[in-house]
């Protein structure tokens, strides 16, 4: 590790340990990645907060770890499945899933403004499930208020809230990130974007919303798939109603079981859906 090897070159003596912030546990990652955005520092390797994603195996490790899961026995996987259904099952776990994720929505500068038209105050939200299940609607009916903002429409949801702003700010994936993708499990967070389920599971294949990406970072993200789990995978273009060309990746249908295998056991119950699959 880099740090192990400054430590050895300038000497433990060159070096301190100082607690910067204190806050609360629930916090914690939101303070965490504040800090490694504002003081980027040289000797952390992984730069998103709660994510080992950057971290990048040697070739023994990784060989290593492909000849453990190609040496479980059907006793060994079927352990380990009835564990996750358990894991995942219990209303505990969904809890904590679900918190993560309003972390995470915090963590990557998601804001949700709505005004109560009764009231005039507004109430703002770090996700656009969290500002749904506040207002007591869908997430659909935010993304179909944004739409309609978008067009220049004012329509109130149900009948009383007035969608103001969502400011999406995305963490970046750059052809590092890409390659270092290759040495994680496939998830969700961060390249599933939300939408209605039509738009991500049409005839059997998935579609991967990734408008934040370059067309080469989602040709990169392709190669991965394909290399790394077998998964096969096209590059699909779609024009914004404002004209702007984006890039996304359309799993084919032949693949969904594999990608089901890999990804289910990391996906919160209420995200299912996003897989053709019931909670």
């Amino acid at each position: 590790m880099l740090i192990s090897k400054a430590l050895i070159k300038y000497g433990y003596g060159n070096f301190t340990l100082e607690i910067i912030e204190y806050c609360n546990r629930s916090d914690a990652i939101i303070r965490e990645q504040y800090f490694l955005d504002l003081c980027k520092p040289e000797y952390n390797l992984l730069k998103i907060a709660g994510s080992s994603l950057g971290y990048i195996h040697t070739e023994n490790t990784l060989a290593k770890m492909r000849d453990s899961r190609l040496n479980w026995t059907e006793e060994q996987k079927a352990k380990v499945l009835d564990h996750l259904k358990i894991h995942n099952s219990s209303v505990e776990q969904r809890e904590k899933s679900r918190q993560r994720l309003i972390d995470y929505n915090k963590s990557k500068g998601m804001l949700i403004e709505i005004l109560d038209t009764t009231t005039n105050e507004i109430s703002s939200y770090s996700s656009i499930r969290q500002a749904a299940e506040a207002l007591g609607c869908v997430h659909g009916t935010i993304l179909s208020a944004e739409k309609n903002k978008k067009e220049g429409i004012s329509k109130l949801i149900k009948k009383r809230y007035l969608l103001k702003n969502i400011r999406r700010e995305f963490h970046s994936f750059t052809r590092s990130s890409a390659q270092a993708i290759s040495n994680e499990k496939v998830g969700s967070s961060g390249v599933v974007g939300p939408g209605p389920r039509d738009g991500y599971f049409t005839d059997g294949s998935l579609k991967i919303c990734t408008d934040n990406f370059t067309i080469e970072e989602v040709e990169r993200l392709i190669e991965v798939l394909q290399a790394k789990y077998g998964i096969k995978a096209t590059i699909n273009q779609r024009t914004n109603p404002d004209g702007a060309i984006k890039w996304r990746i359309r799993i084919s249908k032949l693949s969904m079981d594999k990608l089901i295998r890999i990804v289910r056991p990391h996906i919160i119950p209420e995200m299912l859906y996003k897989l053709g699959l019931k909670e």
